[in-house]
């Protein structure tokens, strides 16, 4: 060692062993590491531990224990980067007893919700499919003839535990996945979509390609279930605006995927970008759809297997000053490249050129449409979103009833009725869905779904149920008084406020 040579033990300090590096450097100066000058030695080999240095090693261990903590801690609230998934284990998916769907052939729908976080209505949602449980289509069961042995079958294997809190798993309709922002906690496991995140998953932030990346981790999902026939792709702010029973039917029974690889008007064709054409896609595929869509199985297999129009669109469309056009070039790919894709490759015929499955205004303008407040939201605005000038969903509501069984209702009869109208409850262009309902919205969402006053019919409250059964004896009861000869008073308010 420079300056003297090595030793090894304690030595006082008057017999001036050899200094550490950092008090060479401090040589000169007022400042004096009186404290752990000592420990450093012992840590060094040059003299043992003593009882005086536990106290100091207590200190340093509990600052790493509390240093350590703190990290977790701010991690855990704060993490939003690529790293956070190095930090979190990803909860087991949980797995749905597939059993009754397979066994009765039954087609599902495939939810695919893209999320920052948690979904603004999920009170909403639980609700929703709380109606769909145990529902059974009719179709699945004409499909298999009525026969003895499959009702035998339906009513042993598709019985359901309404108390269980995998609320989800108590229907056969819709299967459901999520893919939240890199970095979110997850779920708690009061919430009915634990446990319901996908393994893989990229940073998708506003207007970038992860948005399109993010959307293939979700199909590629769902395609590993063989029951799922219908993609839909869902934001945290969306709402149903029909119950599950019109809106499995209506998507089941559409043989095109509701997105637009159609040319329209309204393209923004400004967006194609010349670097984009190298001989094989050009102007003639560019297409612009919303990015909200339900995929028939086909194209959901496209979407996740073509590579081609998707490095197109990774090298070519972002939004940026370009040289080459002199200008700033804006370019979207959710709202370009899966259409302009099904169009590339010779499939816009099976689209149905309109992508109307989500309902928002943009009648302000501007770069995103609009948020609702609170006050908004009323009944008759809800009647308007399904845009109830061209969309007949009384008519939706009323026969859809026909076209679902339970366990406890299944009958031949019922099971061999025909179904002629079973394919057209809403024309293709009627929105099923709604957003931009922020989180300050969802208590009124909820109230006025459950609300009997607003006639809905999107979930199914209790409460209604009673009234509608407590109302239908009250009138049973009045008309044998009739035919008794009974003068029946009219019915009076209070009658019936009394049936709730």
């Amino acid at each position: 060692m420079r300056g003297g040579t090595p030793r090894s033990g304690y030595e006082p300090d008057e017999d001036k062993p050899a200094q550490p590096r950092m008090r060479r450097l401090l040589r000169g100066k007022s400042v004096r590491l009186h404290c752990c000058s000592g420990y450093l030695d012992a840590l060094r080999g040059r003299r043992a531990f003593r009882m005086s240095d536990w106290p100091l090693i207590g200190a340093i261990v509990l600052g790493i224990l509390m240093t350590s903590f703190f990290v977790a801690f701010h991690v855990s609230r704060h993490c939003q980067g690529s790293k956070c998934d190095v930090l979190k284990r990803p909860p087991v998916r949980v797995e749905d007893d597939e059993t009754c769907p397979r066994s009765l052939g039954i087609p599902k729908v495939a939810f695919m919700f893209l999320t920052r976080g948690l979904l603004f209505h999920e009170d909403t949602w639980r609700l929703w499919f709380q109606t769909a449980a145990g529902k059974i289509p009719l179709d699945a069961l004409r499909a298999g003839s009525c026969g003895e042995e499959l009702l035998h079958s339906a009513s042993q294997l598709c019985e359901i535990d309404e108390d269980s809190p995998n609320v989800i798993g108590q229907q056969f309709l819709f299967s459901v996945y999520l893919h939240p922002a890199v970095g979110f906690a997850g779920f708690p496991k009061s919430s009915i979509f634990y446990g319901r995140e996908i393994p893989n998953r990229v940073e998708a932030g506003w207007g970038s390609h992860g948005l399109v990346d993010a959307t293939k981790q979700l199909l590629q999902a769902a395609l590993q279930s063989t029951l799922n026939q219908k993609f839909v792709l869902l934001s945290e702010s969306g709402i149903p605006l029909y119950p599950p029973t019109v809106i499995y039917q209506q998507l089941i029974s559409e043989g095109r995927s509701r997105i637009n690889a159609c040319p329209h008007d309204s393209m923004d064709i400004w967006r194609w970008h010349p670097d984009m054409n190298d001989g094989q896609f050009g102007k003639g595929n560019w297409r612009k759809s919303s990015q909200w869509f339900a995929l028939t199985r086909h194209h959901a297999e496209l979407s996740v297997s073509e590579t081609y129009i998707d490095s197109i669109f990774t090298k070519h469309c972002y939004s940026r000053w370009d040289k080459l056009l002199n200008r700033w070039y804006d370019c979207y790919p959710d709202e370009h490249q899966f259409p302009s894709m099904l169009s590339f490759v010779g499939e816009e015929g099976n689209t149905d050129c309109a992508g109307h499955l989500m309902h928002v205004d943009w009648s302000r303008g501007g770069p995103h449409p609009m948020s609702y407040n609170p006050e908004d939201i009323n009944a008759d605005r809800i009647k308007d979103l399904r845009i109830r000038w061209n969309c007949h969903s009384q008519s939706a509501l009323q026969l859809v009833r026909h076209m679902f069984v339970t366990t406890d209702s299944i009958t031949k009869g019922a099971c061999e009725e025909d179904s002629s109208w079973s394919d057209r409850l809403l024309v293709p262009d009627c929105p099923l869905f709604a957003r931009k309902f922020p989180n300050e919205t969802a208590p009124i969402v909820r109230d006025l779904f459950t609300d009997c006053r607003s006639k809905l019919d999107i979930v199914r409250s209790e409460k209604c149920i009673r009234i509608d059964r407590n109302l239908g004896h009250l009138l049973d009861r009045r008309l044998a008084e009739s035919y008794e000869g009974v003068s029946a008073a009219p019915l009076r308010r209070r009658d019936l406020l009394s049936l709730a």
